[in-house]
Order: structure tokens, then sequence, then C-alpha cells
């Protein structure tokens, strides 16, 4: 009985569990005890149960009594160190007894892969950090362990307003699910989430891609394929894929405030992430202190919309523009299986009449969004200089959803926007041909290239457009930033010009219908309302 009694001392006997012994499978029989040990190390969970199997694709227990139940960040870390115990392809889930609920005489409760069952995050001990290396024979890669809940797949810490509620994940700070309206009969939702965040977990190329959805802030914007001054940097930077920690929350005269912070280890230096939402405003206001840095980066953020099936039903448009240009390279490879229609390098006035790649085509219409499908392209704007005061700023109109989308910033800091147009363009792992979305990425960069392409010579600064910014140690740079959803009158085309007053902003469509919105629209250049 000596996994029997391991199970009750590493639980300093506040719990017990029989296992009943397989002497044909000693393996399984230790397994078993294995797993008991970390589920009764959660103080909040007590059972009983008289029967139980364990197979390598899910475990069954039967006739079970429950009080209470597992901590959400429990069941994340089974998920992530389940499988080098069970091997590829099970599936361990929690459902039915997530948050503070007496569950009683429950005859199967099925464990498998879906976390959503909680919001609530329980304390957790010492024990937790030993059992991880018995589960999985030694600790696991990092996971999700930190945050206010679980969604799609990750741990999020999160923040709401009467009008706006936002998660961010703890790994890689990605803005999404964003819901506008939320106590409304239509609540909106506009960012994208990649699919694969709702399916087992499986390898991921790079780090940004593993939490990949909503809005996200990327220093170096960009592939950073080439090493610049000896530092290789992930695609869009640290920023984009590693744990950022909280550093606190906050709600005073109307406003409530989430802080969170990262280091960074390749060029060494601190990021604070602000984000503040408004009572009684539809908009988020973010924030991005930059410190201990030195040198030239590029930077910006990574706004990502889903988009619908219907091509061309989403209308885009943004303050007057210098010029256009398509990515000078091939950014969809079909040696990748990834496919491109737009005419590489092509230099245009208007994002109506782009070129594409085929002789004797008409231009694209890249105003009209989603475009044809199959395909996955990326351009860049440069905008001109909006008067004194006031933002530059990007729309997306969803008319038949009844609501546009939009973002503001000052032009002096982030200098160009990236359209990243991903149309099921991409047949390789994890895109598998089936997402739909529009990046919006206002940006200091040279495309997507990463650093060593935005700090050197290029063809846009020789144009006379800047592709990254300089960093001091001595002087701290700040990023700030708003995105926002207003609702929208019935005959509400596309976005013709925005006219702003003293905290508010008014949409006028090109069919003269018109719509006001609070926004302190101030913000992006002080960083204060």
């Amino acid at each position: 009985m000596e996994w029997e009694e391991q199970c009750s001392s590493v639980c300093y006997g506040r719990q017990h569990v029989t296992v009943n012994r397989d002497r044909q499978n000693p393996a399984e029989d230790e397994l078993k005890c294995r797993l008991w040990m970390f589920i009764l190390s959660c103080p909040y969970a007590s059972f009983r149960c008289n029967s139980r199997r364990i197979d390598r694709r899910r475990l069954i227990v039967r006739n079970c009594s429950c009080e209470y139940g597992f901590a959400p960040w429990q069941s994340e870390f089974l998920r992530r160190c389940f499988p080098p115990v069970f091997g590829a392809g099970h599936a361990v889930e929690f459902r039915g007894f997530c948050q503070i609920v007496n569950i009683r005489d429950a005859k199967e409760v099925l464990f498998s892969t879906d976390p959503e069952g909680s919001d609530v995050m329980y304390g957790a001990g010492l024990v937790m950090l030993l059992l991880a290396g018995v589960l999985s024979g030694g600790m696991c890669s990092a996971g999700d362990d930190t945050g206010d809940g679980i969604a799609h797949g990750r741990r999020v810490y999160t923040i709401q307003s009467d009008t706006v509620e936002l998660a961010v994940t703890a790994v890689g700070g990605h803005q999404a699910p964003v819901t506008f309206f939320p106590q409304s009969d239509a609540p909106i939702r506009p960012y994208y989430i990649s699919p694969w965040q709702d399916e087992p977990a499986s390898e991921m190329p790079v780090p940004v891609l593993v939490p990949l959805r909503g809005d996200f802030f990327c220093m170096p914007f960009g592939g950073n394929g080439n090493a610049y001054h000896g530092e290789m940097h992930p695609p869009h930077g640290e920023v984009a894929g590693s744990r950022w920690q909280l550093e606190g929350k906050s709600h005073k005269d109307g406003v409530q405030r989430l802080d969170l912070s990262l280091a960074t280890q390749v060029r060494s230096g601190r990021v604070l992430k602000s984000i503040l939402l408004r009572d009684g405003e539809s908009v988020i206001y973010t924030t991005h202190r930059i410190s201990g840095f030195s040198g030239a980066t590029s930077l910006g953020h990574h706004a990502t919309l889903a988009m619908p099936d219907e091509e061309g039903s989403v209308r885009i448009a943004t303050s007057a523009i210098q010029f256009g240009m398509t990515c000078p390279g091939i950014f969809s490879n079909p040696l990748n299986k990834e496919y491109q229609r737009l005419l590489p390098g092509a230099r245009w006035e208007s994002l109506a009449k782009v070129p594409l790649a085929w002789k004797g085509t008409d231009d694209a219409d890249l105003t009209r969004m989603p475009g044809t499908q199959g395909f996955a392209d990326l351009v860049q704007i440069f905008p001109k200089q909006p008067p004194a005061g006031e933002p530059a700023w990007v729309t997306a109109t969803f008319a038949e959803r009844g609501f546009l989308w939009f973002s503001m910033k000052d032009p002096g800091i982030l200098k160009s926007t990236v359209f990243w147009m991903e149309n099921r363009g991409r047949h390789g792992h994890p895109w598998n041909g089936r997402n739909n979305c529009l990046g919006l990425e206002d940006v200091t960069a040279f495309f997507a290239e990463g650093l060593s392409d935005s700090a050197g010579d290029n063809v846009l600064r020789r144009a006379g457009i800047a592709t990254s910014v300089t960093l001091s140690e001595q002087q701290p740079f700040h990023v700030h930033y708003i995105q926002g959803v207003v609702r929208i009158p019935e005959g509400f085309d596309v976005v013709q010009n925005v006219t702003f007053e003293d905290g508010s902003a008014t949409f006028h469509s090109q069919s003269g219908a018109a719509v006001s919105t609070e926004v302190r629209f101030g913000y992006v250049f002080t960083g204060t309302f």
C-alpha cells in the first residue's frame, strides 16, 4: 500500500483516497495515485469515490460526491501537463464542477479539455508545485497559471466597465475576447480569435501564435528573421509571446484600470501595459510605457478583427494618406502552402486601387473586406499629418451588424498602418486554410520584416517615412492608443470623415448618415483624460 500511503501523506492527512490496486498493471496503478495526489492538493476539493477508471484517452470518475471543486488554474495545468503522462491524443477536461458549487451523488463526471466551466480562481498551495514534477516526470513548460480565469483555452486577466468587458491573455498580452455593450440584447465582439485556441494544444511554430487573438503590442514589430546587432528577437518580440505579470487593478472616478508588466531578456528592459475603461464609453484606452531600453526598435499595435464570410461586406476607411505600398517581397510563399494576389512592391495613392499580381486584371479595392478567398496579403499606408490636436484614425464599418470599429493614434509615434489580410490563404500548420481576419496594425516599422530591416536602409526610409524609433535608457517611451466601437444608424455605409469636439468624435458616412460617440481622443498624445 505504498502509493496509498503517499497519497495521504502528500495531502497532509486532510484527504484520503483508496486506490483499487491492479496487480496486472502496476504502472497504471501508480499513475492513478499520482493523479489523485494532484486532485487532492486543492484545499477546496473534497472527494469520496468508490469506483474509478483510467485509460489513455480519458478519466471517468463514477459515484462521486464533491464539495466545491477544482480551481481553474488546476484544470489548465492538467490540460498542459497530462500529454507527457498519457501520450498524444488524449483529452483532459474539467466539466461539471469548476465553480463554488456543491455537486452530490454525481453518477459520472467526465474530465476532458474544456476549462470554460469557470472564470473563478482559487488559491494554490505549495503541494501544487511539488506535484508538477510528480505528474509529468519534471516541470512542464510554462502554462497559463496566473490571471482571473480562462478564455478560449488561455489564462486571462479581466477588466470591465458598464459598457465594455475585456480579457487579455497572461501569455502574450493579447486582448480578446472583448465585448462591447455586454448588457444589451445585441452585444458586439469584433476581435478575431484564432481557431486553434479551442482545440487540443499543439506545438506552434512561434510563440506569438500560441495565444493569437485580438489586439496585442509588438516590439520589435515583424518577423525578426534576421539578427540585429547580435539580438535575435522572436516574431513580434518577447512582448507578444511571453508572460505578463499583474501589477494591479483599480477603480476610481468611473475609470477601470488594469496594469501588467513584462521584463524582456533579448534586449533588457521593462514594458508596463495599462488598459483603461471609462464608464459610459465604448472605448479602450491603452498605454505601453517602455523603459530601460536603448537603441532602435520597430513597434506597434496588432489589432485584428474577425471577418464575416460575405466578400466586401466590411467597409474600410482611414484619415488622409500620403501613399500606400504592397509588401515589397513575397509575403505568402506557395512553397509554404501560402498564396497572395497583390503585386509586390507596388506604390499607390488609394486603398480602392491596389494593383493585382496578374496583368490585365482590375485593381483590388481594399476598402471592401474581406477580399477574394484563398489569399493572404500585406500592405502598408502612411497617413498625412492631421489638423493640430487631432489623431489619425482607421475605421471598419460592419453595416449588416450595425456597428463600426475605430482606432486612433498619434501619427508622430505610430507612423503607418499595416493591413494584414488573412482570407484563408495559408494552408500550413496551424492555419489550415481556415483563418478569415483583418489586421489593422498601427505601427512604426518596415512592413512585417522585423527589426533588422526596419532599423536599416529600406525603400520607405528613402521616401522619408520613419520605420523605427530610438529608445533611451534615460527616458521612458510611451505609446498611447485608442480603440472603440459605436453603433451606427440604418443607411450608414462607410466613413467619409471624422470631426472632433471636446470629448467626442462624430463619424460621417458617404451616404450622409452620422453618429457620435464619447471618446477622449487627446489621450493618444498625453496618456491622460
